[in-house]
């Protein structure tokens, strides 16, 4: 078929003019005369991942999102599927998660007082009024309507992407504090907020001590032992304790902005027989 006839059967019948220019595009290719004509070179594609920005400070977010979406149960994508039970949550996932609090909340502190809010989280996650994981601390709220615990999870933030340097400080810090390998510094704090603001709810709570622009506290008349340089795995409840309801009191919003809101107030624990 000539040019002129290939043009006819396009115009009138496309189905014809297409199996005409498959069949032309073949005869070419035995013929290998491609040459340098653009139309006849195949499609050029790139794959996916040559696409995609491969940085910590991105995988990072990612896995954010992702818990805050899946919630704390969610599983971080491995190379190989174990076949072993997994632990109450893996320590590379609560590393993540705790990096992203501190780069987030503190990540231009001082190393002190990236460790100070990394311990808040942890003492959180130990704690019986609290969600049982690192990722379910720091996430807690995002997906609510009552507003997050750590503003940087529902406010937009984690759409900034932060400097690697204090990325690389923050997961450093992470790994430490989860290990129980750094000195505690606040001790049994449950909360804290940035020295230039004062929440209505600081009063409520015991000052334990100012590091960098954060203030921390504790909960007062509460006898929880100090859990703050003990690793994740090796926490056990406080033995030989019953927990006591406390006073019913109006709750205290989920959201705080530039610091952590007291949750509804816990049960106080007490020697039991006492």
């Amino acid at each position: 078929m000539n040019v002129r006839t290939a043009e006819i059967a396009r115009q009138s019948d496309p189905r014809q003019a297409l199996a005409e220019g498959f069949r032309e595009r073949r005869a070419i290719g035995r013929q290998g005369s491609v040459g340098d004509n653009r139309l006849e070179r195949p499609p050029q594609t790139f794959p996916r991942e040559a696409c995609r920005k491969k940085s910590g400070t991105n995988r990072l977010r990612m896995i954010g999102l992702a818990a805050l979406v899946a919630g704390p149960s969610a599983a971080l994508p491995t190379r190989a599927q174990s076949t072993l039970p997994r632990p109450v949550e893996d320590r590379t996932r609560a590393v993540e998660c705790l990096t992203l609090a501190i780069a987030y909340e503190a990540g231009f502190e001082s190393a002190e007082g990236q460790q100070a809010v990394g311990e808040v989280v942890l003492n959180r996650a130990r704690h019986p009024s609290f969600p049982k994981s690192v990722c379910g601390v720091v996430f807690a709220g995002s997906t609510l309507k009552t507003g997050c615990q750590f503003t940087f999870t529902c406010d937009g933030s984690m759409r900034r992407i932060l400097p690697e340097r204090v990325m690389a400080q923050s997961r450093k810090i992470a790994g430490e504090v989860i290990d129980g390998r750094l000195p505690p510094l606040v001790g049994d704090a449950l909360n804290y907020h940035a020295d230039y603001v004062s929440p209505y709810w600081a009063p409520s709570l015991e000052r334990v001590t100012k590091i960098g622009a954060h203030i921390f506290y504790r909960r007062r008349g509460t006898a929880i032992a100090v859990l703050a340089g003990r690793p994740v795995s090796g926490f056990a409840p406080n033995a030989g304790q019953a927990a006591v309801p406390a006073p019913v009191t109006a709750p205290a919003p989920a959201f705080a902005p530039w610091g952590l809101a007291p949750p509804v107030p816990a049960p106080i624990l007490q020697p039991v027989g006492s």
